[in-house]
């Protein structure tokens, strides 16, 4: 069990370990391979898919607004199904930005194959991004922290 000690009650540097602890490190190859082994450590099922099927691929995408839908469509539903749904908005958005997207009717998105809960989060996405609520490109200047809480509050994303 990890306990975490407040700061202000710490003997030393223990409570900031504990506290780096909670953070996760930003995710890179290395990162991202000790957590597999971390997690399959931990669940023999995933062990042996990892065994059998080698460890997934670290995906690299483009920080930008298509890439939000893309994640946001891919939600509980397979990734193929996600991106047929994105390769027909994208023949409708073009090019694909905020401003374009808040044109588009519902019953253009339903017609794109978007559930009335998907469509309400895009759109609630591209309406941050176009009003300026959310800015993208001052994220990466951010700490993980500060831009989990920003994207936070779009209606569609959560931890």
């Amino acid at each position: 069990m990890n306990i975490q000690i407040p700061l202000a009650a710490s003997s030393g540097g223990s409570a900031h370990r504990n506290l780096a602890a909670a953070i996760p490190p930003p995710l890179t190859a290395l990162t991202f391979k000790d957590g597999l082994q971390i997690l399959a450590a931990r669940d023999a099922d995933l062990a042996r898919v990892i065994a059998h099927h080698s460890p997934p691929p670290l995906w690299r995408r483009e920080a930008c607004f298509a890439t939000l839908v893309r994640i946001i469509l891919e939600q509980q539903v397979s990734l193929a199904s996600a991106r047929a749904v994105f390769e027909r908005l994208a023949v409708m958005v073009v090019p694909f930005s905020p401003a374009r997207f808040r044109r588009l009717e519902k019953g253009a998105l339903r017609g794109a194959g978007l559930t009335r809960q998907k469509s309400a989060y895009t759109r609630s996405l591209a309406e941050a991004i176009a009003t300026g609520r959310l800015r993208l490109k001052s994220l990466r200047d951010m700490p993980d922290a500060a831009v989990r809480q920003a994207l936070m509050q779009i209606k569609a994303i959560s931890r």
